[in-house]
């Protein structure tokens, strides 16, 4: 990692901040923006059309995955300023970050298995048959 005290730079410190915060800031704010901005307009559309509102638990998975995606980005936000301000991040920092940041691979499929029935059938047709994805997702089709 960059040392922030070597650069003497404000300008250059700056520029750490705003581009390595803006790299994890800005698509993380966008993605969480844009699926609750997603899923507002979806009801307001439907309830103009007449139609019944997405069900519970749609909306619950989408916020779900906006939490995950917030808890798994946020300390790499926070790692981003406090090197930027010239502190040093400790190696249990460094740590919990990278774990973190699993959370997100980890999370999503998760959720996915906990609230949608079809893919819970699916995981557990694959898991259970040894079955490559394109063949369970076959079988599954065809049920």
């Amino acid at each position: 990692k960059l040392n922030l005290t070597d650069l003497g730079d404000t300008t250059l410190k700056d520029w750490y901040l705003a581009a390595g915060g803006g790299c994890v800031a800005v698509p993380m704010l966008a993605t969480i923006i844009a699926n609750i901005t997603l899923l507002v307009k979806v009801c307001n559309i439907r309830r103009q059309l007449g139609y019944a509102l997405p069900n519970r638990g749609a909306i619950v998975t989408i916020l779900w995955v906006c939490l995950a995606f917030f808890i798994s980005y946020t300390p790499q936000f926070t790692d981003w300023v406090i090197e930027a301000l010239g502190g040093v991040v400790p190696p249990w920092g460094i740590l919990f970050l990278t774990y973190c940041l699993a959370i997100n691979v980890v999370s999503n499929p998760v959720i996915y298995v906990l609230s949608n029935r079809r893919f819970k059938t699916f995981v557990y047709e694959m898991l259970r048959n040894g079955m490559s994805a394109a063949t369970a997702a076959t079988a599954i089709a065809n049920d």
